[in-house]
Formats: structure tokens, C-alpha cells, sequence
């Protein structure tokens, strides 16, 4: 270690010893305090209370909240309470980088099934996402990333993809994967129908071929340049049986039968209590060079894993820092990942904050509160749930352009996200996430803007009466109302348009809701018995700009999806633009494709479109590394996160 070096980190950690005495003094410790000189505001705002997860967790499972803990060091299960220090510390932390070490627990529920390609609980598909990789990855922009495939090439008709899968990748079990393993997972997944989550992405698969061990040819039903985007089931071995699995099976049995190509492979599992994973050596990213590496770090040697080795390895050792920097950090950092496993009614944010749990996600945390907060990390990112109003663009006051244009600058979707929601919304005028690397640089939000709303109306003939618009359609003035439907049985939407309601009527709308149960208002917005409806719509896992904007909308019993285009909107260069996206692969191409649909949007204003829901990831502080929860997986890249040295 050169004198440098070493006076450097002599110097940190003065300064980290000095900054805690000076802390120490004012009644203030680590970050919490940093945050509160900062900002000149309270660290500790969040107070004891109780949130509810409110997520879909399939079975509940007896509930082992004993508290046991991973050890920082990561090898074995403590039998007491033990803090993993490394995340939840309020020392001074020093990010030098990766560190290899360290363990994780994960707030989970039991899993409803063993079968990755069955299960419905959003817990168990982030567990098995670090167990089986998968051909393709989403990562920032909500683009496809190589994982198993490392490369893909459509025809010129855009109908046949040939994938090019990654050489070396074995499974757990040390046998090699094959591009018939794919195939095989496409087949099975087809087998399972509607039964399994990942039947739409394959829907538009109409064959897949092995043409070599590391060769596949996809044909598809019809052309979708966003193909790759779907590929995000995990590939299964097809010499594992797997189907007979329940959740009463046992360690040895999963331990048989848990075998996938990814990051973490399966350790043991306790009584429902929980599921630990441990870093796979055989995983292709443990020697690829594209993970880059890391000086600094020596990973140290490891005995094998067994339920057995718990009471030999009780107190393990962290792995320390290899000052020398003779050897290169390679990921996965964070050595196991325990997924405890508790009953639905138990809180999340309780867990975490009597330290059972280093990590969560949840759709159902109160995210407003805690946005500020120093003593937890939240990152909130968007769902597939798109809430809008739907405008009747056939009849009524809402077929004027006008009229609909003006809605659209009066509507606050922040202030509205935060008022009915609570925060936990992500803005979007779209169907395509923000997230979307389709938004590029060139374009914007219609901005909020009562007075262009007000400018509007009054071109159009209406006129403001002691803060109430009114407008002549022959029959003399009367006042501009809207009845909005709603379902009555979704308690947060129902929020949503009273929220709505006062929202519009601060600007002289009114708007009245009709709370009905959800048959009634899809029945009516179907055959276009309505003026407004606040609905929700489960977008595809590729952006698709179609069925809410193309013309042929869907009759009501044609199939498809239930919202399509039911404002009625009729654009032929919208009908042009929604399609062409499908034949296009540069993405510069989609960009400009996709501005252009949009300024036609929000020139015509058939539909107002208000959030995403959103989930959150939250943690402590002393993690770090490649954070990119999305609702592909909140736990993505999980094998680049790694615990911050401390002092």
C-alpha cells in the first residue's frame, strides 16, 4: 500500500471520527444529522405508524418473524436478532466501491407455488428472478438488456428474430444451457395458458426453434419491433421436473428442484419461515468482463453449502477489504439474500424499522411521508397501471376539441397524486411509461395552466359566472357540467374523482361523480353512454400506442383487451404513426415517431391521462450499487448492489 493511499484513508477515517464528535455534540448521530444541518429540517419526521403492504401475495404461510438475521459477513443464519450494521449503520459510510460480503433479508410472503412460471406472487417472481435468468433484461429506459441472449436480429419482414444465446452460461447444477432450455420454458409457458403470468409474452410467438446449442429462431405471429422486450420470463431447465413441487415441500426437494442459470442459487429452506439464496459460482457473470473490474476486494474462500454447516458457521466472518488491491471484485457482491417470509397482515415498514428486514417494495407505502425521510432510502418507480379519464369524443360537451383541450390544461396531476394518492403516482399524459426511453429530449407535459384553460373556453363561446362556466348550445346558458363514472368498488379511484371533482370545480367545471359498479361503467363506456370515466389501463410490457388511439377500436365480444379506443378518437395520422412504431428499430426512429403521435395527442385531447401507480423500493443507506427497481422486477441487477464499507 503506497504512503499515499494509506495517508488518504488515515485522513477519512479522522475526519469520519471528527465529524461524530461533532455530531455527537449537537445530540445528532450520522446521516440523520448530516441531512438535518443540510436542510435545516427534523431527520426523524417518520414516526411509529402503521402501512399496510396491501400487495397480492398469494398464501400467506405460517409466519417465523423470530427475527433472525443474516450476518454482515453472509454465511449462516444467526439464531438471535442480529442488525445487519453495514446497511442500517448511521456511521460516517466510506463508498470505496463493490465489496464483496455481506447478506441481505427481504420482506417476502410464502410463495403460492414453487413453479417460477406458475406463481402470481409478486414476492416469489423477484426471488426466482435471482435464481433463473432470463433471455433479456429491462434496465434503465425500460430497454432490453443482453442477459442469456446476447444478441438478437429480426428479418427484413420483421417476422423472424434470430437469437444468438451467451456461450458458457451452466446451470447451478453444472450443466451447460442450451438453447432447447428456451425452448423448451416458450412451450411449457404455452402449456400453462392463461394460468401462467408470462402467457402474454409469448402470445404473439407463433414457433421457436433450437437451429444449435446456442441458436434460436422466434417466429412470430406478426411484426412488433418491441419483441425483445417480452422476453423477460425465466428460462427453465428442461431436465428438471419441477410441475410436482407445492408449498409444503422440503429443502432437499427444492434444493433438486430450484435449479436456474442466475446470479443466486438456492441455500436451504426453513419450515415457511424462509428461503435463503447464496451466490452461484457458476454464474456467467462472475467472470465476464463486462461486469468490469473492481480493485480493492478479495473474495475469500467458502464452504460448501448445506443446512448443516449452520451451527459450524453461527458467527462468520465479514470479508474484509483487500488493501493491497491484488484482486478484482466481481459480482454478485452481497453474498446471500434471505427472503423471510411473514403473513400478509404483517407491516412491511414495521419489519424494516425493528430491523427484521433490510429491504422491501410495496405498492401500498405511503410514500408522501416518507420521500424526505433520512432514516430509509425510498425509490419509487412506475407500474403498468395507467390511470385516465376517458373523454366521449362522439357526444356531448366533450366532443368539442375545445372543450376537451381545456380540461387537459386544468388538471394539476401532481397536486392531484398527492392529494388522492398520497404521493404514489408517477405523472403521465401517455400509455408509455416515464421511464421510456421513447420520451427522448423533445417532449413535454401539457403544462398546468388555468389561464390557456380559461382562454380556451371563452374562444369557444363559454363564459366565467361568479366562477362557473357557462355556454349556449341553443337552448340558452347553462352551466358546463360532467358526470364522471367511476367504479364504485375501487376505494382509491373513487378518491381519485372527488379529488377530481373539487380539482375542476376550482376552475368553474362541474363535475359530477357517479360512483357505479364496474360492469355498469364499462357496459356504458363501451357503447358510449357516458361523458367522462376514470379508468384504468393495464399496458403491455412494449409501449403500444394502439388500442387507445388507432380508429378500428374493439366492438364489445371481438376480444382484446377492455379499453380500446373508447373516447372514439378518430386521426388518420395517429392511426399511421401508433403502427409504424411496430416496424421500427432504430431508436432515434422511435423517438421522432413517437413525438410526433404525441403532439397530435395533445393537440386533440382524447383522453387526459393522469399517473402511473407506483410501487417503491426501500432500504437503508448503506446500500449501494446498480439500483433500478422496475415492475419487471424491483430486485434487477441485484447481483450489482453491494454493502458500503463503513468505519
Amino acid at each position: 500500500m503506497s504512503a499515499t493511499t494509506g495517508g488518504a484513508r488515515a485522513l477519512l477515517r479522522l475526519a469520519s471520527l471528527v465529524l461524530a464528535a461533532a455530531l455527537a455534540v449537537s445530540g445528532l448521530t450520522g446521516c440523520a444529522a448530516l441531512a438535518t444541518l443540510l436542510s435545516g429540517t427534523s431527520g426523524s419526521a417518520a414516526q411509529d405508524a402503521a402501512y399496510s403492504n396491501g400487495l397480492d401475495q398469494g398464501q400467506s404461510g405460517g409466519a417465523d418473524s423470530d427475527g433472525a438475521s443474516l450476518l454482515s459477513g453472509g454465511r449462516a443464519l444467526a439464531q438471535t436478532p442480529v442488525v445487519n450494521s453495514a446497511i442500517y449503520s448511521n456511521d460516517y459510510i466510506i463508498d470505496e466501491g463493490p465489496i464483496k460480503g455481506g447478506g441481505m433479508r427481504v420482506y417476502a410472503t410464502h410463495p403460492d407455488t414453487f413453479n417460477p412460471l406458475l406463481t402470481q406472487n409478486i414476492y416469489a417472481a423477484a426471488m426466482f428472478g435471482l435464481v433463473y435468468d432470463s433471455l433479456v433484461s429491462i434496465g434503465p429506459g425500460l430497454t432490453a438488456e443482453p442477459r442469456l441472449a446476447v444478441r438478437w436480429t429480426p428479418s427484413i419482414d420483421g417476422l423472424v428474430w434470430h437469437i444468438v444465446l451467451r456461450e458458457g452460461a451452466k446451470w447451478h447444477d453444472g450443466r451447460p444451457l442450451r438453447a432447447y432450455d428456451a425452448v423448451n420454458t416458450i412451450e411449457r409457458i404455452r402449456s400453462y395458458g392463461e394460468w401462467s403470468p408470462y402467457a402474454g409474452a409469448i402470445a404473439n410467438i407463433a414457433s421457436a426453434v433450437a437451429v444449435s446449442d446456442h441458436e434460436i429462431r422466434l417466429t412470430l405471429e406478426k411484426e412488433n419491433a418491441f419483441a425483445p422486450y417480452t422476453w423477460v420470463f425465466p428460462i427453465m431447465p428442461s431436465h428438471v421436473a419441477i410441475d410436482a413441487l407445492d408449498g409444503q415441500s422440503g429443502s432437499a426437494n427444492l434444493r433438486a428442484a430450484l435449479v436456474g442459470s442466475g446470479a443466486y442459487r438456492f441455500r436451504y429452506y426453513e419450515n415457511r419461515s424462509r428461503l435463503v439464496l447464496t451466490a452461484a459460482d457458476t454464474w456467467w457473470g462472475a467472470g465476464d468482463e463486462a461486469a468490469g473490474p473492481v480493485p480493492g476486494i478479495a473474495p475469500t474462500g467458502r464452504a460448501e453449502d448445506d443446512h448443516q454447516d449452520q451451527a459450524e458457521n453461527d458467527q462468520p466472518g465479514r470479508v474484509e477489504p483487500d488493501l493491497q488491491g491484488k484482486a478484482d471484485v466481481r459480482p454478485p457482491y452481497i453474498i446471500d439474500i434471505s427472503f423471510m417470509f411473514f403473513d400478509p397482515d404483517d407491516m412491511a415498514l414495521t419489519k424494516f424499522r425493528s430491523k427484521e428486514v433490510d429491504l422491501f417494495f410495496s405498492g401500498a407505502f405511503d410514500y408522501d411521508r416518507f420521500k424526505h425521510s433520512s432514516e430509509l432510502l425510498v425509490r419509487q418507480y412506475s407500474e403498468r397501471d395507467f390511470l385516465f379519464l376517458a373523454l366521449n369524443n362522439a357526444g356531448g360537451a366533450t366532443a368539442s376539441r375545445n372543450v376537451r383541450r381545456a380540461l387537459l390544461r386544468m388538471l394539476d396531476r401532481q397536486g392531484l397524486i398527492d392529494e388522492a394518492l398520497g404521493g404514489r403516482g408517477v405523472p403521465s399524459e401517455f400509455p408509455v411509461q416515464p421511464e421510456s426511453s421513447l420520451y427522448g429530449a423533445g417532449i413535454a407535459s401539457t403544462p398546468y395552466d388555468p389561464q390557456a384553460a380559461r382562454s380556451i373556453l371563452e374562444g369557444e363561446g363559454f363564459r366565467l359566472d361568479e366562477g362557473v362556466y357557462y355556454g349556449d348550445a341553443g337552448n340558452g346558458w347553462n352551466k358546463l357540467s360532467l358526470t364522471l363514472l367511476v367504479n364504485e368498488q375501487d376505494a382509491e379511484r373513487c378518491a381519485l374523482a372527488d379529488s377530481l371533482s373539487d380539482m375542476y370545480a376550482g376552475h368553474g367545471v362541474e363535475i359530477v361523480v357517479s360512483r357505479e359498479p364496474a360492469d355498469a361503467v364499462m357496459q356504458k363506456v363501451l357503447a358510449g353512454g357516458y361523458e367522462m370515466a376514470l379508468l384504468n389501463y393495464r399496458t403491455h410490457l412494449f409501449p403500444d400506442m394502439t388500442e387507445l388511439y388507432s380508429t378500428p377500436w374493439k366492438e364489445p365480444g371481438s376480444g382484446g383487451g377492455a379499453v380500446a379506443n373508447v373516447a372514439r378518437f378518430q386521426d388518420d395520422e395517429a392511426d399511421r404513426l401508433s403502427h409504424e412504431l411496430f416496424s421500427l428499430y432504430d431508436e432515434d426512429d422511435r423517438q421522432t415517431a413517437f413525438a410526433q403521435l404525441a403532439a397530435i395527442i395533445q393537440d386533440e385531447a382524447p383522453y387526459i391521462g393522469i399517473c402511473f401507480r407506483a410501487s417503491v423500493l426501500v432500504y437503508g443507506e448503506g446500500l449501494r450499487g446498480d439500483i433500478y427497481p422496475s415492475d419487471r422486477g424491483p430486485l434487477s441487477f441485484m447481483e450489482r448492489w453491494y454493502i458500503a464499507d463503513y468505519r
